[in-house]
């Protein structure tokens, strides 16, 4: 009855922190909106921080799965997982180094295949936003380790929130240094 009882729990919590956290998400794109309008800038950042965001998804969430077995056999046999969980964030944020390298040295190339009709001052817009975003891969590699840990302790909802708190600073940055930075507003948030 426990077991059941902490199901429900859990799952309402988690539908109404992830209603939550997507009215937020929203309020977040109405700002920006507000703010930057529409135009060609925005559609370099958006493809830029969209390309960014799909590069960790790719080379993390396959890794998350493994990270969560690896973490709970760990931790069984030795009744800890700070072992895996040290040398996961290691080789993650090394691996997320390496991409953000690679994405740096060639954001030309990677600018002209991911905006193909663009004129070449938004080429130059994405390319500068490219290697801004590249970096951020470390924090999603940390994001993603501490996450899947949370997840394996069946402790569900500060890996919800993430987007709560991207969202938050966002708006923070737009309302608070839109005038002073421009755009760099919502890469600093």
């Amino acid at each position: 009855m426990n077991d059941h009882r902490f199901i429900v729990k859990s799952t309402s919590s988690l539908i109404v922190l992830t209603i939550f956290v997507k009215l937020c998400g929203i309020i977040k794109q109405s700002v920006i909106a507000y703010y930057f309008g529409t135009n060609s800038e925005m559609d370099m950042y958006f493809i830029a921080s969209d390309f960014v965001a799909e590069i960790g998804i790719v080379f993390f969430s396959a890794l998350m799965i493994n990270l969560v077995n690896l973490y709970l056999e760990e931790k069984e046999a030795h009744q800890k997982g700070s072992n895996i969980f040290t040398d996961t964030t290691v080789v993650f944020v090394l691996l997320s180094v390496a991409v953000s390298l690679v994405i740096s040295i060639f954001p030309g190339h990677l600018a002209r295949v991911l905006a193909p009709g663009a004129a070449e001052e938004s080429i130059s817009r994405l390319i500068l936003y490219l290697r801004l975003f590249c970096f951020a891969l470390a924090c999603v590699a940390v994001s993603n380790i501490c996450t899947a840990v949370l997840n394996a302790e069946r402790d569900f909802l500060p890996g919800k929130c993430v987007g709560f708190i991207q969202s938050v600073c966002v708006i923070v940055c737009c309302i608070l240094i839109y005038k002073k930075t421009g755009i760099l507003s919502l890469i600093i948030g």
